[in-house]
């Protein structure tokens, strides 16, 4: 089985798929949506496959029945760079590079399916996602963290494939594991420094981070902001500096 073909088992499924999100465009390629998002809903006794597609406009949705072979083989052709697959035990990443080669990260999960029917506007981070967990955000927190999402979602749009983020004074850094987060199901590659003056917060958000999975792409810098070294970066916060 091929990285596509395993995502699009996942998303065929509709005992275990919670959302699927494909975003971002491939080399030299622009998808006909901006976005298009995927999730299992109950409509009277049926369980059906609701996409929802962006364009700079409005969304659309349609609801199909599962499998939905024919739609997904659509979706899965258009250059999108990036694939994210939440299902109940898993989480899975596929990317594009820039020479068109596919690359998929799988880690285990535990989620819960929410199929509702309903037209609640949703967060640009669910409030399920295995993030929040970690952190031990309260409603109040992440409600804070996609109010902010949506204050720089427009900046992030034209971004280079490979993104640095700093956040200077990070704190407890709810905000920078949120960005990061969403950069990735984004379709970015995020590469994200956190600079905050105490040791004991390094440690905590270097330890939270290895708990997500995103050692490799996260790191944290005890230090004061005027004396840290830093590369150049693409996008940098300072909200609680």
């Amino acid at each position: 089985m091929n990285d596509l073909d395993a995502v699009a088992t996942a998303m065929s499924a509709p005992e275990t798929l919670v959302r699927a999100i494909g975003s971002g465009s491939r080399q030299g390629a622009t998808p006909r949506f901006r976005k298009v998002e995927l999730r299992p809903v109950r409509i009277k006794n049926d369980v059906r496959l609701q996409i929802t597609r962006h364009d700079e406009h409005r969304p659309t949705v349609s609801n199909v029945d599962f499998p939905a072979t024919d739609e997904l083989s659509e979706l899965l052709a258009e250059p999108y760079r990036h694939w994210l697959v939440e299902t109940v035990d898993a989480t899975l990443q596929l990317r594009f590079t820039k020479r068109g080669k596919t690359q998929l990260h799988t880690a285990p999960a535990s989620r819960t399916q929410r199929l509702e029917h309903d037209r609640v506007a949703p967060h640009l981070i669910a409030a399920d996602d295995t993030l929040f967990g970690v952190l031990g955000a309260s409603a109040a927190k992440r409600r804070q963290v996609d109010a902010f999402l949506r204050a720089v979602e427009g900046a992030t749009r034209d971004l280079a494939e490979t993104a640095t983020v700093v956040d200077l004074g990070c704190g407890n850094a709810y905000l920078t594991f949120a960005m990061h987060r969403h950069l990735v199901q984004s379709g970015y590659e995020s590469r994200t420094i956190g600079v905050d003056v105490r040791e004991d917060q390094r440690d905590r958000n270097t330890r939270l981070a290895g708990q997500l999975g995103w050692s490799d792409d996260m790191r944290f810098v005890a230090g004061s902001i005027a004396d840290v070294e830093l590369p150049s970066a693409d996008i940098v916060l300072a909200l609680h500096a």
